[in-house]
């Protein structure tokens, strides 16, 4: 076929266009042609800066885009034709763009990547992903220069030139080129409406929707096409709202959306289900377990197997080390899978490098090539003139092949990478069959991480579990993965309490990390508010933290008429209002018994007022607190602070054998009784603890650095 392959003038000469087309035929060997003719037009200075050097990409290069041209490439797409030939597309915004209009670039390959010509522009096209049906190409996306409206646009000639745009659903539209679903006669493809933000997160305000169309109808017709409803994101689902949404074929033959989670650990995505065209199942919105979630990512099914398969951002645990948003880490490409579209595996890390700030490898697209893979990305990389402004800021779109997908895995030098295999962070039920929960000889059991997220999101979706009792049976490893509190606290006409009874029966929760809370509710811990509850023989070991801010704990944040009994903190907490180890702030009459403190704690704060820190309990004023020590350090960032002390923040409650170690604070606010470290291990002190019982015993093993320890440790 003849190609309309762009043609450029003397005053293009530093255009992205012609980047792009520098880029191509340098990867054919043709660098020494293309500046030999520029040269002759006496603009060999501008050639030269946009040569480069792409010698370290990985992939075929399609287009490239210096940071100095203020122009970055997003959202690629690419589309295989019945010929054999391959379209791709990409989104160009920024700065350099002439007029400050956005576009969709055209390329096309006839050879199977190796090459890749030019051929044509969509002005206003973004957001948008190519398609192909019944010999026509099809550009699906939103069109910016009509008001965010979603268009469809079709072509007859590969791509070279392209119809008006039709509009499907008027203006606030966003998404991406995640993919068309051919399925029950019908095409589909998700999209998300993006209404106002609150609380001023990002893209919050996005409610989910499918447009769908009959496979025989004419699709460039606005009528052949039908909307379903909107859905938003639950507020218990961590994340801010649904992002670039999946279309795919559920196990059950039902339209799934898989979306985007922008959440901290990148581990989770969205989840609901459509009953018909029109309407999205009751109760299906939930989140699933799937490695980079994060980020944009592309599923689809392998038509011979009924596996689905996805390229996605997935987060190494190293490249969060820092508190870096896994939304924000994406120079690791992984092949994930899964057999029933809810739990995921990696199959191997396919691109990855050690730079987080300017290398990406992100909003993949791609499709089954026989036994292969081929995929285009929008990629951010040195380029040898300065490199990408950042890992979002892509200068190039770059081509991809994986040779025989379903068996490759992760090279020995990416290896370091990969997750461990204590937990991959799926939500796992709680059986409440047979009666269980409704007393304390047959509690619900937990042996799962999985079941203590899953308890917080029942708690956050509004049920109580009053009256219902808990019970550990092994210690609990949360990977330090991101944690939701069971439960929280806001107002007292805003607020999810746990009011339940949890008995950790001398087990530990390990590796407790919460880090950020991508919501309002200021109250973390384990037990973010518990009222009419009880807590009860549960340690908070391994590397823990809580470092979040807001009223803060190891064991309970914020109590109301609550009784915490034989437990321990070792986490590292920061707080920024009241601070505990055991109990951050409480309302109403609680109870501390047998309990003990090893963790730093630390109010970080401008201002001290309404503040209160203290080695077991924040601010407490009410119930009693007995037969219990702290040996953390207990600090504030205010200078003269009166709310700190060894034991609690405030005077109040009534104090029985409640000690401290005396090096552990620098202000003593006369709450318990201050020792030093030979007298706290003291058999003396022990026996105090114990008052006659059995609760602690020495610590012959040195396993607390000699400070007594409770007896089913």
């Amino acid at each position: 076929m003849k190609r309309n392959v762009v043609k450029f003038n003397k005053a293009s000469a530093v255009s992205v266009m012609f980047s792009a087309l520098v880029s191509v035929l340098m990867l054919s060997g043709c660098k020494e042609f293309i500046l030999e003719g520029w040269r002759e037009s006496g603009i060999d200075d501008d050639v030269e800066a946009y040569a480069g050097d792409f010698s370290e990409v990985p992939g075929t290069v399609i287009v490239h885009s210096p940071a100095s041209s203020g122009v970055y490439r997003s959202t690629p797409s690419l589309v295989k034709l019945p010929n054999g030939n391959l379209v791709a597309s990409n989104n160009v915004a920024g700065t350099g763009i002439s007029n400050q209009t956005n576009r969709t670039d055209i390329f096309i390959s006839e050879d199977n990547g190796v090459t890749w010509d030019s051929i044509s522009s969509v002005n206003g096209a973004f957001w948008a992903g190519l398609f192909y049906h019944s010999d026509k190409l099809y550009l699906l996306g939103a069109n910016v220069n009509g008001g965010a409206n979603l268009v469809i646009r079709g072509s007859e000639d590969e791509g070279q030139t392209w119809s008006e745009p039709t509009i499907i659903v008027s203006g606030s539209c966003h998404g991406s080129s995640t993919p068309v679903l051919f399925a029950n006669g019908r095409i589909y493809k998700a999209y998300e409406f993006h209404d106002t933000d609150t609380n001023n997160k990002w893209m919050s305000g996005n409610k989910a929707y499918v447009v769908s169309a009959s496979q025989s109808a004419d699709l460039l017709n606005p009528a052949s096409w039908t909307q379903s409803e909107k859905l938003e994101k639950p507020a218990w689902i961590d994340g801010t709202g649904w992002l670039e949404a999946n279309a795919v074929l559920g196990p059950d033959g039902k339209v799934k959306c898989i979306t985007r989670l922008a959440s901290m650990e990148g581990i989770y995505a969205g989840y609901y289900s459509l009953s018909s065209n029109e309407e999205i199942e009751p109760g299906s919105a939930k989140k699933i377990q799937f490695w980079g979630g994060a980020s944009k990512f592309n599923i689809k099914q392998d038509p011979v197997t009924q596996k689905y398969w996805s390229l996605t951002n997935y987060a190494p645990a190293q490249f969060k080390a820092s508190g870096r948003s896994a939304g924000g880490i994406r120079n690791v490409l992984a092949l994930t899978s899964s057999d029933d579209l809810e739990s995921w595996q990696i199959n191997a890390i396919v691109l990855a490098h050690d730079d987080v700030e300017h290398v990406g490898f992100q909003y993949v697209d791609w499709v089954f090539d026989g036994n292969d893979i081929l995929f285009v990305s929008r990629t951010a990389f040195d380029d040898g003139l300065g490199g990408a402004n950042s890992y979002h800021d892509a200068n190039f779109m770059t081509f991809h092949k994986i040779e025989n997908y379903n068996t490759i895995t992760t090279p020995a030098k990416w290896s370091h990478l990969l997750p461990n295999s204590v937990w991959n962070g799926e939500v796992v039920p709680l059986d409440s069959s047979g009666g269980k929960g409704n007393s304390s000889t047959n509690p619900m059991l937990i042996s799962h991480p999985g079941q203590l997220v899953y308890l917080a999101e029942q708690v956050y979706r509004g049920n109580t579990f009053a009256g219902k009792y808990f019970k550990l049976i092994n210690d609990i490893d949360l990977n330090r993965f991101n944690f939701m509190s069971i439960g929280w606290y806001v107002t007292t006409t805003n607020n999810r309490p746990f009011s339940g009874h949890f008995d950790g029966d001398g087990y530990k929760v390990l590796n407790l990390n919460i880090s950020r809370n991508d919501n309002v509710y200021n109250s973390n811990g384990l037990f973010g508010y518990v009222k009419d509850g009880s807590i009860r023989g549960v340690g908070i070991d391994g590397e823990s933290t809580i470092s979040v801010g807001g009223v803060c704990a190891g064991i309970v944040a914020r109590g109301n008429n609550v009784s915490i009994s034989d437990s321990y903190n070792k986490a590292s907490i920061v707080g920024s209002s009241q601070v505990g180890s055991i109990l951050g702030y409480s309302g109403g009459t609680n109870s501390i018994e047998n309990c003990y403190n090893t963790g730093s704690l630390q109010l970080n704060t401008s201002s001290g007022t309404g503040k209160h820190i203290g080695g077991i309990a924040g601010y407490f004023t009410s119930g009693y607190l007995r037969y219990s020590y702290n040996v953390g350090n207990v600090s504030t960032t205010v200078t003269g602070l009166t709310t700190l002390g060894g034991i609690l923040g405030v005077a109040g409650p009534t104090i029985t054998h409640g000690y401290y170690l005396d090096e552990s604070i620098d202000f003593n606010n006369n709450v318990g009784i201050a020792l030093s470290a030979s007298d706290l291990k003291s058999s003396n002190t022990l026996n105090n603890l114990n008052n006659g019982g059995n609760a602690w015993v020495a610590d012959t093993q040195n396993r607390n650095n000699g400070f007594p320890i409770l007896n089913w440790e």
